[in-house]
């Protein structure tokens, strides 16, 4: 059995990523970051709170959500952070002067693209809409909207596809009401930075991996764990040939932070680690060979327009962009692995 309680995994990344940053940028500063209980914002803020607590950063975080009643399990009550209702935020009488929003808030369930469409593109454009125009009245130091790579379509190429680089995106399909509703976001971010000045930018991250992921999150990479620790054949109900990027959790709140401080504006970035780039049914079979060699990968097709899953796509990013801020990942693909495995305490079975 490997050794490792979760909160001591926790403590061991928190404190490896803080070599990674200049944490004394959020020395006094507060933060306004929607969304806060989603899976890449509850994340940042608990790195900022680790960051806070080891350093005494005297920084504070307004957190938005849905349900203001229930705290997250990982949140004191010394905690320097405060949670509102998203619905609230303009008319909210905050005790300090914001100095950087992280915009993260948007549905994320495929079966909820599907089911409510038209919502889940009202939410994604009309909320940008409100918090852009909030950082405006506000002067808001930096504003960080998280956007997706889904934006870029379905497209198959062997080029890296850079930040400036865009495909065609079909309005028939109503799963598109989630990258459509990206790319509006992002032409107001664009527009408010360009018209108003607005110190804005935009981060498209991969499919993110690791700490702080729920074991029962329904997408690919989790669904590879969950077969290892359970001992299950994978069950591809496409023919897995779309081949895409992931990154580790740490690293993309690592890119994120990056983005928020740098001085430069109007940018967008794309978030992964490139050298992770497989096609799925390879990336299965080789994590399987690497972990477990009894598990296997089977095929049982269905119908994508009932799966909510988006047509079969090939192409990798460029971080070129990122990386000249000075980030790059720090965690590869087997680690990242190796880190969920210990989460969850299971006995590695590999031949290594």
């Amino acid at each position: 059995m490997i050794d490792g309680n979760y909160m001591t995994i926790i403590e061991e990344e928190f404190n490896r990523y803080s070599n990674y940053i200049d944490y004394t940028s959020f020395r006094d500063k507060v933060f306004l970051i929607t969304g806060a209980k989603g899976f890449l914002a509850s994340a940042t803020i608990r790195f900022l709170l680790y960051l806070n607590k080891q350093y005494n950063l005297n920084l504070f975080i307004y957190g938005t959500t849905r349900n203001i009643d229930k705290l997250p399990e990982y949140i004191n009550k010394e905690d320097p952070i405060k949670y509102i209702t998203f619905n609230s935020f303009e008319s909210y009488t905050f005790e300090k002067n914001i100095d950087y929003i992280i915009h993260t808030a948007a549905p994320t369930s495929r079966l909820e693209f599907i089911e409510h469409p038209l919502e889940t593109f009202d939410i994604i454009t009309t909320g940008t809409g409100r918090i852009l125009e909030f950082a405006k009245k506000n002067n808001v130091k930096s504003t960080l909207y998280l956007s997706s790579v889904e934006i870029y379509g379905s497209p198959k190429t062997d080029k890296l596809v850079e930040e400036k680089d865009y495909f065609a995106l079909d309005p028939n399909e109503l799963r598109n009401c989630y990258p459509l509703g990206k790319k509006v976001a992002e032409y107001l971010c664009n527009t408010y930075y360009k018209q108003f000045n607005l110190p804005v930018n935009i981060v498209r991250p991969s499919s993110v991996q690791g700490l702080f992921q729920p074991y029962t999150e329904d997408r690919i990479f989790n669904q590879i764990l969950r077969c290892i620790i359970e001992h299950k054949n994978f069950i591809f109900k496409t023919k897995g040939e779309t081949a895409k990027t992931l990154i580790y959790t740490m690293d993309a709140v690592l890119g994120m932070l990056t983005i928020l401080v740098s001085d430069k504006f109007g940018e967008t970035y794309n978030l992964t680690d490139n050298k992770t780039f497989f096609m799925m049914k390879d990336i299965v079979q080789n994590i399987f060979d690497h972990f477990n060699t009894g598990l296997q990968v089977k095929f049982e097709l269905e119908d994508d327009s009932k799966t909510g899953y988006i047509a079969p796509l090939s192409y990798n990013l460029s971080t070129e962009k990122l990386e000249s801020l000075g980030w790059k990942p720090q965690t590869d693909l087997f680690e990242i692995y190796e880190i969920d495995l210990r989460r969850f305490n299971y006995e590695k079975l590999s031949n290594n």
